[in-house]
Formats: C-alpha cells, sequence, structure tokens
C-alpha cells in the first residue's frame, strides 16, 4: 500500500530542495531539433513528488514517475510551509541532525535526475534572466543575507549541473559572444542547424551549475569537462583546445559575480583521445546559478583520415567543498552528461597536394620527355590535369583538384587557386629541354676594308650564348688584318653531344673550336682628288690629230699613142719630125720624152693640199697645249 510522504518529510524536502527555486528557464532541444523549456525550479518541484510505498526490511523508498499535472499540484503546500520560514535557524540546526540523513540521501539518489531533463516540460516559460530574489522565493530576505553572512556553504545536495551546447547558429567563430545559454542542444547535427562547423571552428559549450537550498556562506564547486579529440581512432579531426571562463554577460548568469574560476585552458592533440579541462569555481552561494563557458577548437590534420561518427563532449565530474572549500571535497553525484557533434554536421577542411613534377631529360642527344603524377589523397579530394599526358617540354598543364561533399578548403598551400567552393586549379609549366645533336653557330666576321686611304679593322661577334651551347674567344678585340683567333663553343649541358659542325674542329666531347685568319688588307695613303672647279668645266677630250691624207697618186701622163702602123707602109718619121721641129713640137717631145724632168700640175696640187694639212694639225696641237696649260693654272689657283 502506497501513502503520500507527511509534513514531515514535506517539510525536509522544503528545506532542502524546494528552495531550488526557479532558476531561469533554459532552451533546450531535448535531444530532438526542437527546443524544449525546463526550469530548475520544475526539476525541483518533481522530486518533491515522490512516493512511499510499502517498505522492505532496509526501509527502501519507491518513487513514481511524476505526472505532468503534479508540480502545479505541488505549490500549495509549499506555500503553507511559509510559518516555517520563521523557525530558519532551527531548520538549519535540523538539517545537521541524524534525523535528516535519509532526506539527503534520498536527494543524492535525486541528484543525477537533477543533471537530465525529466520527459515533463513546461513550453510556456522563457529563458528570461532571473535573480537570486527569484530563487529565493517571495521572500528577499534570505537572498540578502546569502552572500555575507557566516555558515557552511552549499552542500552537495544543493548542486545541480547540466552540460550543453550553444546553437550553432546564434553565434560564429568570429563572433562567438552572441552565443547564450538561453537557447541550448543537446546534440548537434546538420539536420538541426543552419550551418555547419568546419575546421579551426569554436564550438561553444556550457557547464550550468544551478545552486539550491538556503545555506549561508560559500563553497568551492570544481568541475572537470571533457572533449574528444577526434573522431573515431584514426581521424585528425576532433578537438584541441579548449578554454573555460565564467559568463557573467549571459542571460542565465546569477550571482554576485565574485565569483572566480580557476583552471581555464587545456590544449592537447588528435593522438589524446580525450582533453579533460577541471575548473576550481570559489564564492559559490546559494541561489547562485554559474554559467561556465567552453570555447573549444576543432581543429583538422592535413590527412584528416576517416570522419566518421559523433564527437563527444561533456561533464566528467562535479564536487563540492564546502566552508570555501575548506571541507573535503563532496561528489555531486551529476553523473555523465554529454553532447554529440556528428560528422555530418562538419566540413571537413582539406588541403590538396603539389602533384609530383619531373622535367625533361637530355640523355646524350636522346630526349626523356617530362612526367606529371598526380597526388593520391587526402580522402576527400580528387585529382585531373588537361591536357592530358604525354607532355612535352615548354608545354603548359592544369591540375584541377576536387572536393567531395562535406569538405570545405582550409590553407590553400602556395600555386594553388581556388575557383569555386569545391574546386581549386594548380598550374604547370614544364621547362623547355632542347636535345638532340647539337651544332655550334659560327662568328660573324667582318674583314678589314681600306677607305680613303685609311684601313678599317677587322670585328668578330660570337654567337648568343644559350642553355645549351656557351662561346668564348681566345684573344678580345680590337683586331688587325691578318690575325688569327679561335673561337671556343662549350656544351653547357651534360646530357647533350655534337652533331654535324662544318668549320669547328671537336676538341673534346663537350668543346670544339673554330680557327680563324683574318684577311690580310694593306691600305696606301694616296693624294687628295682636286675637285674639279665648278664654274670651269673639264677640258674636253683632245681630239686626235686629223690624219693628213696622202697625196694623191699623180697619174702618169698618158703615153701618146703611136700613129697606127698602115701595113706595108714604113714609117714616116723623118718627115714627121721634120715637120714638127718647131718650138712647138720641141715641147712637146720635151714634156713627153721626160715626165720627171718638171712636176706636173697634179703634183704641184697635191704637194700644196699636205702642206696645208701639216699647218692645220700643228695649229690644234697649240691650241690643245694652250687649253691644258690654262686649266693647269686654274687648279694651281684652286688648290693654293
Amino acid at each position: 500500500m502506497r501513502i503520500v510522504v507527511g509534513a514531515t518529510l514535506t517539510g525536509a524536502l522544503a528545506m532542502t530542495g524546494g528552495l531550488v527555486a526557479a532558476g531561469p528557464a533554459i532552451a533546450d532541444d531535448g535531444g530532438g531539433d526542437d527546443a524544449v523549456v525546463q526550469s530548475a525550479e520544475e526539476t525541483t518541484e518533481t522530486q518533491q513528488t515522490a512516493v512511499v510505498g510499502e517498505t522492505g526490511a532496509e526501509g527502501a523508498v519507491e518513487t513514481e514517475a511524476p505526472q505532468p499535472e503534479e508540480p502545479a499540484e505541488q505549490q500549495e503546500p509549499a506555500e503553507e510551509q511559509e510559518p516555517a520560514e520563521e523557525q530558519e535557524p532551527a531548520e538549519q540546526q535540523a538539517a545537521e541532525e541524524p534525523v535528516e540523513e535519509p532526506v539527503t540521501d534520498e536527494d543524492e539518489a535525486q541528484a543525477p535526475a537533477q543533471g537530465e531533463e525529466p520527459a515533463a516540460q513546461s513550453p510556456g516559460r522563457s529563458g528570461g534572466k532571473k535573480t537570486k530574489d527569484d530563487a529565493a522565493g517571495e521572500s528577499a530576505e534570505p537572498a540578502a543575507t546569502m552572500a555575507d553572512t557566516g555558515g557552511s556553504g552549499p552542500r552537495k545536495s544543493d548542486i545541480s549541473v547540466i552540460f550543453r551546447a550553444a546553437h550553432p547558429d546564434d553565434y560564429s567563430t568570429a563572433d562567438p559572444a552572441t552565443a547564450d545559454s538561453a537557447n541550448v542542444k543537446t546534440q548537434l547535427t546538420s539536420q538541426s542547424q543552419k550551418r555547419y562547423f568546419q575546421c579551426d571552428d569554436t564550438i561553444v559549450y556550457y557547464q550550468i551549475i544551478t545552486v539550491g537550498g538556503s545555506a549561508t556562506g560559500e563553497s568551492v564547486v570544481t568541475v572537470t569537462s571533457d572533449f574528444e579529440s577526434r573522431f573515431g581512432t584514426d581521424s585528425q579531426v576532433g578537438v584541441t583546445q579548449v578554454t573555460a571562463f565564467l559568463a557573467f554577460d549571459d542571460s542565465g548568469y546569477q550571482g554576485d559575480k565574485e565569483e572566480a574560476i580557476s583552471g581555464t585552458s587545456a590544449p592537447g592533440t588528435w593522438s589524446d583521445g580525450v582533453i579533460s579541462l577541471t575548473s576550481r569555481i570559489t564564492d559559490v552561494e546559494a541561489g547562485d546559478r554559474i554559467v561556465v563557458e567552453y570555447h573549444a577548437t576543432l581543429s583538422c590534420g592535413t590527412s584528416p583520415g576517416t570522419v566518421s561518427g559523433t564527437l563527444q563532449a561533456g561533464s566528467g565530474g562535479v564536487t563540492v567543498a564546502q566552508n570555501a572549500g575548506a571541507d573535503e571535497p563532496q561528489d555531486v553525484g551529476a553523473g555523465r552528461q554529454t553532447v554529440s557533434l556528428f560528422a555530418g554536421a562538419v566540413l571537413v577542411a582539406l588541403v590538396p597536394l603539389d602533384p609530383t613534377v619531373t622535367q625533361a631529360v637530355c640523355e646524350v642527344g636522346e630526349l626523356d620527355p617530362p612526367t606529371l603524377t598526380l597526388p593520391t589523397g587526402p580522402a576527400g579530394i580528387t585529382y585531373a590535369v588537361s591536357p592530358a599526358a604525354p607532355f612535352a617540354p615548354g608545354q603548359a598543364v592544369t591540375v584541377t583538384a576536387t572536393l567531395a561533399p562535406d569538405f570545405s578548403w582550409g590553407t590553400l598551400p602556395a600555386g594553388w587557386v581556388p575557383t569555386s567552393s569545391t574546386a581549386a586549379t594548380f598550374a604547370v609549366t614544364f621547362d623547355g629541354v632542347e636535345c638532340g645533336p647539337v651544332q655550334p653557330e659560327a662568328p660573324t666576321v667582318t674583314q678589314a676594308v681600306c677607305h680613303d686611304g685609311e684601313l678599317e679593322p677587322p670585328s668578330l661577334v660570337l654567337a648568343q650564348d644559350s642553355e645549351v651551347i656557351t662561346y668564348a674567344v681566345d684573344s678580345e678585340g680590337p683586331y688587325a688584318a691578318g690575325q688569327t683567333v679561335i673561337v671556343t663553343a662549350t656544351l653547357a649541358a651534360e646530357h647533350f653531344a655534337w652533331g654535324e659542325m662544318p668549320g669547328w674542329f671537336e676538341r673534346s666531347a663537350t668543346e670544339a673550336i673554330f680557327t680563324l685568319t683574318f684577311a690580310a688588307v694593306e691600305c696606301q695613303a694616296t693624294d687628295p682628288e682636286v675637285p674639279t672647279d665648278p664654274e670651269v668645266p673639264a677640258d674636253p677630250e683632245a681630239p686626235a690629230d686629223p690624219e693628213v691624207p696622202a697625196d694623191p697618186e699623180v697619174p702618169a701622163d698618158p703615153a701618146v699613142p703611136t700613129d697606127p702602123e698602115v701595113p706595108g707602109q714604113q714609117p714616116q718619121s723623118g718627115s714627121q719630125s721634120g715637120s714638127q721641129s718647131g718650138p712647138q713640137s720641141g715641147s712637146k717631145s720635151q714634156s713627153h720624152s721626160d715626165p720627171t724632168s718638171q712636176p706636173s700640175q697634179t703634183s704641184l696640187a697635191a704637194t700644196g693640199a699636205g702642206a696645208i694639212g701639216t699647218y692645220v694639225g700643228l695649229a690644234a696641237l697649240v691650241l690643245l697645249a694652250g687649253g691644258l696649260l690654262l686649266a693647269l693654272s686654274r687648279r694651281r689657283d684652286l688648290l693654293g
């Protein structure tokens, strides 16, 4: 048979638990996606609705699950206990008597339930900030005297603790101060939040410590929080740094803000598995609601590995030491409370790896082409190159890295350029390597030149050096006509070989020479050219002496024909000569008998014509000589 606890037990519960009067409501998702609200007052009142059944030999106490309507029904008995408040000193003394121990044991058994939130919900409550006066009930006098009055301070049964995570949509890593315990979550999933966590993000967690009871004085509360440093056992994604502080500016914080905390930082590595941070809070008084805020850094390695499952964070234990910490710490027994961060709510930051590039090599005149090997890993990145192999010296190609879902880019290494939230590119240009038999270039030679009686010396210009061949000459200019110089060509690359080399002599596998002798040019000084007088035209070429025509041949006097011989008749020379013996005949006879004794008229004419031609020629020579003398005279004047 079950009976309701009597007035005595009810009064004890009211003293030890009922005064954990409602702190501010805590908005929580209750393990789901929709936030629920439950206050510390409801938790305490639920504990007070316990019923006692039939006891066995050990006097065990049984409890029933609370009904949603029970907290409202229990408010009236609590108000009827007001006269007992006037006997508060007596109640405090009675709390130390053995008769009160069963109540304390019951409270300790109920403590884990305080860390958890019962199924009963009060959607109508808000997360508004309350004061210590509200925590003390209708009367403000107890709260006013708690801070500075002497006493042992709150004990373990006065302490309740919950561990929660701030709602990710309320803050960012750049501004985590906007997080508030008025909106918290029991798990972090991709379905219950708008944003994903990324590497180097800050995750905000809370230890919310509610201090009930009516004890005066101060106690010291020590809380330990644990944070897993990696997902699974082989990943490099997890919490590697945690800091803690008292969130005085949080809307749910209640206290005189004289509280202090020590133990505020804990570093770690992925291999640690779990990072534990133990913090000690002093000046804890009844009516306080202390919010310890944790900033956990989510970090990722260069090879994150397999990211799956959950990353757990939670309370690792709570103790309280009364008399300002002078007493032995007592375990509050809040139990293990965790918040799960699911892998799906994390965009793991990955960093692409550089491709492996091997440049082309010329092996004794034969080319080994360049190669490019795509990286493998980290998991979550795939690689491609365009254009594909085979590659050639001097060619440009592009490597593209693409992210798989649920990944993000970390800080990209040098050379990588993001083209979108899921792609990045890396440009590669292969070295321009020459290969095959090589032929040196002959130098450019300019021979000596004699110009206006002055010698311009010869010159030599070497071919331009390249990555394969360099050139040198054994003698620097200026050079002289007829000089011999030697040009040396040297292979700068050890894997090249000489090809055909007309004019060159191969001295060794890496050296060839070119021997050059400049032309022997002589130059003699000459008189400067006398400029022609521009006003006096040059003398025209003197015509040659006209040829004096030869005297025409004077024809001989024609022979006087003889009288035709009369046949049978003797010539009559005597009579004929006798008849012509006069002067006339004598003259005829004289002219015909000696044609050379006197020149004929024709001979005299020819002789006269020849003499005239001679005179004309002499006159022309005289004129020509005069013209030359005149020209020389003018030239002297000009030169003078």
